[in-house]
């Protein structure tokens, strides 16, 4: 019953790329891209290295979402219920078949995908998904 209210503001200069899109999952296990990362800007491609800022957000009011950071040779999944919000401050990532911390090696993250899926993730559902990037590619 008590509110709390707190103001994080994080600056970046250099921003002068923006992207800004709400897509919609299809209701099957089919993942939808929403970026990729190499060494040229393209079509729904960012550069690597120039990506500052990414916050992918479930729009959906009862599904979740599966957000899926892959290297060449990893995945890390995580699962957004409605309303919530993931931020990535930059392009890394690792992904551990165990428990252990020693011996990280982060690694470029080279796509990022979505699937929608039912309120107890028993199957494919289709779910609204906003994502913004900021970067410092012209």
């Amino acid at each position: 019953g008590v509110e709390h209210n707190y103001t994080n503001v994080r600056s970046v200069s250099g921003i002068n790329n923006v992207m800004h899109r709400i897509v919609r999952t299809d209701a099957s296990n089919t993942e939808l891209f929403l970026v990729q990362f190499d060494s040229s800007v393209g079509l729904g491609q960012l550069v690597d290295g120039q990506v500052k800022y990414i916050r992918i957000t479930n729009l959906d009011d009862t599904n979740l979402l599966r957000c899926n950071a892959r290297s060449t040779s990893k995945v890390v999944s995580f699962q957004l219920a409605a309303g919530e919000t993931i931020i990535f401050n930059n392009g890394k990532v690792e992904g551990r078949a165990d428990t252990t911390i020693s011996g990280i090696t982060y690694t470029d993250i080279d796509a990022i995908g979505v699937q929608g899926r039912n309120s107890t993730d028993a199957g494919p559902a289709a779910v609204d998904v906003e994502i913004f990037v900021a970067s410092t590619q012209s």
